[in-house]
């Protein structure tokens, strides 16, 4: 069996797809999730430094924005006119402590701060202000600039790291589940359709098509530094027919009751 490198470089080795029917199924998926945590670890780290970059834009620039947001008492309110209002990818945060807005003008998809309650329009129950406060243990808080910029900056190295934990997870489990799940699919047409006449059996067409779904890690990150991603539904489709696909291009040149 390849080192614990070259299998982890699989993904840009195809002469190797087919070769990985001789190996254990965990031979095949463990380089493919570390490969997984690696990436989803870079990735991580490039999202939290761009979120570190606009955040810090946005609150250099609250001031001159909007009014402070004064929080003491378990009670909200905005010390000025200007309501502070982010609108930005479908969503709108809106502070409104004294219902300025009516509710019935909001349609989108939005978090609303009132005096007392945190209402997210995507839920049936709001949320009480003292809950925030007592999770975060502060008993008064005063957001402008100068708050959120020192918020940010002494907060980056765990935000960052942070960001990259939440995706190397999700990332890692994820994969975990529905690369096995993708390459079973997959094999149910690789077998019949090139799968017998080579040789193999069920087990050993699973690991091929496994095997070739370590081209997945990489698709997807390319993906998401584009800005858009396959999606956990439309996955289930896509990704067993590339599994299909690649496997019989692995195998093409397999001779007929090739030995195991």
């Amino acid at each position: 069996m390849p080192s614990f490198l070259h299998r982890l470089l699989l993904f840009a080795l195809p002469s190797n797809w087919e070769k990985a029917r001789t190996w254990s199924t965990g031979a095949v998926l463990l380089p493919m999730l570390v490969l997984q945590g690696l990436l989803q670890a870079g990735l991580g780290l490039a999202r939290g430094l761009d979120f570190q970059r606009e955040a810090l834009e946005l609150a250099r620039s609250y001031d001159s924005k909007w009014d402070p947001i004064i929080v003491e008492h378990d009670t909200v309110r905005v010390d000025g006119p200007r309501l502070p209002r982010w609108d930005g990818e479908g969503r709108l945060l809106l502070v409104d402590p004294d219902e300025k807005v009516p509710r019935n003008l909001i349609t989108e998809h939005a978090l609303i701060v009132r005096r007392t309650v945190i209402i997210d329009t995507d839920r049936r129950e709001p949320t009480q202000v003292s809950q925030v406060m007592a999770l975060i243990g502060e008993e008064r808080l005063h957001i402008d600039s100068a708050s959120l910029e020192r918020f940010l900056t002494e907060w980056k190295g765990r935000l960052i790291v942070g960001m990259m934990l939440l995706l190397i997870v999700f990332g890692v489990v994820g994969l975990a589940i529905t690369a096995p799940l993708g390459a079973f699919l997959a094999n149910q047409l690789l077998m019949p359709f090139r799968g017998k006449e080579a040789g193999l059996t069920s087990d050993q067409g699973f690991r091929v098509a496994l095997a070739t779904l370590s081209i997945r890690p990489v698709i997807e990150l390319g993906l998401s530094l584009a800005g858009t991603s396959v999606g956990f539904c439309l996955g289930l489709l896509v990704w067993p027919l590339v599994a299909t696909a690649l496997g019989l291009f692995a195998l093409r040149n397999l001779p007929a009751n090739a030995p195991a």
